[in-house]
């Protein structure tokens, strides 16, 4: 469980960290918040669309930790133009970084992923209803720990959880001014399990929520674009929000190029691959 010294922090996710500092003056990036990576109409108000279904594909690559570099290559032939940050200095410093790709050069980064020597270890298809979110479970633990993380402001900080999952949580709307374009934001969270039928006591759990927004992004997504979220450098320390998020302590078999050669374990990383399939009005 959660302890109850931190309790508070986890309820005012919105306050600042503890203290009685001034609070600094942010750049424009930093006051960001979540709702604000998915932008209004000109007007500024939101404009009444009809109900969208927006589809994804999510693949799951593990690269072995050895080839971090290779990863490169994939970066050099992606673009960073079309993200929206909610701290674009806190989300390098957590070691997150991602790339936008169409689809004429998804092939191409399969197959740079191939030359990493990635396997692919799973593939899920997803269907968000307009204003849904969708959390896919990124790691689990059934023992309290703290993760360290560097918050908006630049600072290093620790959150006190577990047990529970930490979860990529995306979330989808449709585009107030364009058609046949989402608005996708996408962030790490802290979930403790739900295991009431009652819905106050689900209610009062997910109060307990933890999202690191510094490491959220967004962007526009029209069918056949896709991102590519991987670690900015292989992060040895487990209890950083970026090792949680893309290691793999435990390591995975991996296929040899020299077919001879049986499989061997090696420590890993993951990548994700994220892609709009569909966008149904």
């Amino acid at each position: 469980m959660i302890r109850t010294t931190h309790i508070a922090v986890l309820i005012c996710l919105c306050l600042p960290p503890a203290g009685c500092r001034e609070p600094e003056k942010k750049a424009w990036w930093e006051e960001t918040k979540i709702d604000d990576l998915s932008p209004n109409s000109g007007d500024g108000r939101m404009q009444d669309k009809k109900l969208q279904t927006i589809n994804f594909d999510l693949h799951i690559y593990e690269v072995p930790a050895d080839n971090i570099k290779k990863i490169d290559e994939i970066r050099r032939t992606l673009d960073t133009r079309p993200f929206r940050f909610n701290s674009l200095t806190a989300f390098s410093s957590n070691s997150f970084s991602v790339y936008f790709g169409q689809l004429q050069t998804w092939n191409t980064i399969t197959d740079l992923l191939l030359i990493a020597g990635a396997e692919r270890r799973s593939r899920t298809s997803l269907l968000l209803p307009d204003g849904q979110t969708e959390d896919i479970t990124v790691a689990g633990f059934d023992y309290p720990l703290t993760v360290y993380f560097t918050s908006s402001r630049g600072t290093k900080e620790g959150a006190h959880i577990g047990p529970g999952h930490l979860v990529m949580r995306i979330k989808a709307g449709s585009s107030p001014t364009l058609n046949d374009v989402a608005n996708i934001t996408i962030y790490p969270v802290f979930l403790v399990p739900l295991r009431n039928t009652i819905p106050q006591l689900n209610a009062r759990t997910k109060l307990r929520e933890f999202p690191f927004t510094p490491a959220a992004f967004g962007l526009n997504m029209s069918p056949g674009d896709f991102i590519f979220l991987s670690p900015e450098e292989y992060v040895t320390e487990k209890s950083s929000l970026g090792g949680l998020f893309f290691n793999n302590p435990r390591g995975n078999m991996f296929f040899q190029k020299d077919k001879r050669k049986p499989p061997e374990f090696k420590p890993c990383f993951r990548v994700y691959m994220l892609t709009c399939t569909e966008i149904i009005n």
